[in-house]
């Protein structure tokens, strides 16, 4: 019984191994607009424009399913809809994408964040102060969305993300996440 199991995993292996290894494998480069807030219950928070930079690789397992590694610099926050200013946040994201289709598709996944810095401003004259001591340094999102693939390399996407951490250590109140819109355009270089 043993025996045959082991085989049986080998075999698994085996196959997974040589799928991955026929993959086709894009990557290239990828930016565009975010539009995050800082979504809770009695917040003072309203939506602002970031942005987001870095790099992504989709591997093709098949011709309607690739998994789809980013790495992106991106800013966050919110607005502070009463009294002007707002809350900055810079995270290193890393989205770990499944898409499903071919050219068109739909996108679903998780995305750890790395919170790299913190600032908060309280008035339109307000000075900006460092709060990254307050804020926890790691999140992790869903992510769903789609895109869609063009014959000469261009793609775009159009993604939603919403925080299951909260955002603030130590909170005795409500909690507070991250929520995100992104609109992102990237170029394929590699197999197409």
């Amino acid at each position: 019984m043993m025996k045959n199991l082991r085989d049986l995993m080998f075999v698994i292996f085996f196959l997974a191994l040589s799928n991955f290894a026929s993959a086709q494998i894009q990557y290239g480069p990828r930016i565009g607009l975010n539009f995050p807030t800082v979504a809770g219950i009695n917040n003072n928070a309203g939506f602002k424009t970031g942005f987001h930079v870095g790099a992504y690789a989709r591997i093709s397992f098949s011709e309607a399913i690739s998994f789809q590694p980013e790495l992106l610099y991106s800013t966050k926050g919110c607005k502070y809809v009463n009294g002007g200013g707002g809350l900055s946040l810079n995270y290193l994201d890393i989205p770990l994408l499944f898409n499903f289709g071919k050219k068109f598709h739909f996108q679903a996944g998780a995305q750890p964040s790395l919170l790299l810095s913190a600032k908060s401003k309280i008035g339109s004259g307000g000075d900006k102060v460092d709060v990254k001591d307050g804020i926890n340094g790691f999140d992790i999102a869903p992510i769903i969305g789609f895109g869609f693939h063009f014959n000469n390399g261009f793609n775009f996407g159009f993604r939603f993300s919403y925080g299951i951490s909260d955002i603030i250590k130590d909170n005795p109140g409500d909690s507070q996440h991250n929520f995100n819109t992104q609109l992102t355009f990237g170029y394929s270089f590699g197999g197409k």
